[in-house]
């Protein structure tokens, strides 16, 4: 019940043009851990939104992020993309590459709740990687 308490209040938070989109796709939407931004999916590109500042960005196309997530207490999201994982700001700036390997092929990438960790798996492995 707290969940959906959670929910309805962000979702009062979001401008009508939202609402549709959400209704039809739920799942499309993740919050930051702030609550005041979120990103979605729409047209299979993502993108960032500022509840505040009431400003959208185009993230990226959905073909180059795959399983993103907020990266707890920040503005970053990491996401995988080619095998390897990636950040960048929910505004589509800065954008980089944390971890990649040669022989390696990176199948999930989970934060820790606390943000500075990440568990990485791989076709043989399972990884911690520590985040400054």
């Amino acid at each position: 019940q707290q969940t959906q308490q959670i929910d309805a209040i962000n979702l009062n938070k979001l401008p009508k043009i939202f609402l549709s989109s959400i209704a039809t796709n739920p799942a499309s939407i993740q919050f930051s851990s702030d609550e005041n931004k979120f990103i979605y999916l729409l047209n299979n590109r993502y993108y960032g939104y500022d509840v505040e500042k009431n400003l959208n960005y185009l993230i990226d196309n959905n073909s180059e992020i795959q399983f993103p997530f907020w990266l707890p207490k920040s503005n970053s999201i990491i996401y995988v993309n080619s095998g390897k994982i990636k950040t960048t700001e929910f505004d589509g700036t800065n954008k980089s590459t944390i971890f990649f390997s040669d022989t390696l092929l990176v199948k999930s990438a989970i934060p820790q709740f606390d943000g500075t960790k990440l568990t990485i798996t791989t076709t043989d492995n399972i990884f911690n990687l520590t985040i400054r």
